[in-house]
């Protein structure tokens, strides 16, 4: 038996993790383009109709803020595990290729 039949796949989930940081990554870029154009719109429109829709957006933007900050916590601590699997794959090789 050799340690090639022993997979726990920690690589597989690693790439997963690194994915899920890019797209966390480019959500947070597009949100900040949102926000920009929003106050290029806002400029634009002066209306009491164009306050609220600055007031509303402004308050959905701060909550995809928060609920990205809650992805990337989530992530940080996945990442983590993915390392402990990946050294526990690892070990479990090399213990089974001393065999």
């Amino acid at each position: 038996m050799n340690g090639e039949n022993i997979r726990l796949n920690g690589a597989g989930f690693n790439k997963w993790l690194d994915e899920m940081e890019q797209n966390l990554t480019a959500t947070i870029d597009l949100l900040d383009i949102m926000e920009t154009e929003k106050e290029q719109l806002k400029e634009a429109w002066e209306s009491g109709a164009g306050k609220r829709w600055v007031a509303e957006f402004q308050v959905r933007a701060d909550v995809m803020r928060r609920l990205i900050e809650n992805l990337r916590k989530r992530i940080t601590k996945m990442e983590e595990a993915a390392r402990t699997l990946s050294d526990l794959e690892n070990r479990l090789i090399a213990a089974v290729e001393r065999l």
